[in-house]
């Protein structure tokens, strides 16, 4: 009877510190401490915000001393985030767009790998050029392109007839091949097609994350264009505020405020506010199926106050 009761007792403990090892340290705090020391992060960069971060990095000699300390996104290849002490690591990616606000907030432990294509080129425009939103003549004008200065190209058309350029503001659009020169070659970009997401880096990413860690996507509504996140493979696309996180050999994808539509190989499921749908990953996390069908988020991530931190502090 003892011995039973021993037993029981001992599951009991078990139980009991499980459920404190899934308790999770209030996010607001940690948000707050983000948004205030990276409160004047520059586009195109990673933003040290709290917590313990390693980097990855193209460049030498790249690494985070102080809170509010920022790092080129272009420079980096990988990063990871791990709560120091009692402190939640906390990191702010300032997407490479001036004309909009895109940022995204890694906390608690995670593993980020930048899968934006790296490839460019610098490109001499021969002659003013009009910016498509697609590689045709017909499509929309989304800019004009300067004779005599130098660009930056992206990407290409298998067939090299046109370039997809990168503008100072970050948004991108196409023109006619012939219409540039380059030293380079165009044949050193990598080869899309029309629809092929335009991911400016770390736009396109993988994840992973323990318990209480995750990535929050905070994307402003921008007039006339669809903004796409590339995350594991699915794509994410629309306007509000989204938390990410794998689990379980799944990722899991929840829109706290907004619309949003997530698409797995050809499938889309639109998600309202307080909605979520699980994704299965393989061994190199990468998405191997659909998403589930929506359903309802059982407790948020986020208090109304915390969203309110995110909503006046894009």
């Amino acid at each position: 009877m003892r011995k039973i009761i021993w037993i029981i007792v001992v599951l009991l403990m078990s139980t009991t510190i499980a459920f404190a090892q899934m308790t999770c340290s209030p996010l607001e705090t940690a948000l707050s401490d983000v948004l205030t020391n990276c409160d004047d992060v520059e586009v195109g960069t990673l933003c040290y915000g709290s917590g313990d971060i390693s980097l990855d990095a193209s460049a030498d000699e790249i690494r985070f001393e102080s809170p509010g300390d920022s790092v080129n996104l272009s420079d980096i290849l990988s990063f990871q985030t791990e709560n120091e002490d009692e402190t939640i690591a906390t990191a702010m990616i300032a997407l490479n767009r001036e004309d909009v606000a895109l940022r995204m907030i890694a906390y608690g432990h995670t593993e980020i790998e930048n899968t934006a294509p790296r490839n460019t080129i610098s490109v001499y425009a021969l002659r003013g050029v009009n910016l498509r939103q697609e590689p045709s003549v017909d499509a929309s004008v989304i800019g004009s392109l300067v004779q005599g200065r130098d660009y930056t190209a992206v990407g290409r058309l298998a067939d090299n007839s046109w370039i997809r350029v990168l503008l100072e503001d970050g948004r991108l659009g196409w023109a006619s091949a012939q219409y540039f020169s380059t030293r380079d070659g165009f044949t050193q970009l990598d080869a899309v097609t029309p629809s092929t997401p335009p991911y400016l880096p770390m736009q396109s990413l993988t994840l992973l994350t323990e318990d209480c860690s995750g990535l929050i996507i905070i994307a402003p509504e921008v007039e006339d264009e669809t903004i796409i996140f590339g995350i594991n493979g699915a794509q994410i696309e629309g306007i509000g505020i989204v938390h990410i996180h794998t689990q379980h050999e799944e990722l899991i994808i929840e829109t706290l405020e907004g619309e949003t539509i997530v698409n797995t190989f050809g499938f889309e499921l639109p998600l309202s506010a307080g909605e979520l749908t699980r994704i299965p990953l393989n061994d190199a996390h990468m998405i191997i199926g659909i998403g589930s069908d929506a359903e309802e988020v059982a407790e948020p991530i986020l208090s109304d106050e915390g969203l309110e931190l995110l909503r006046y502090n894009p």
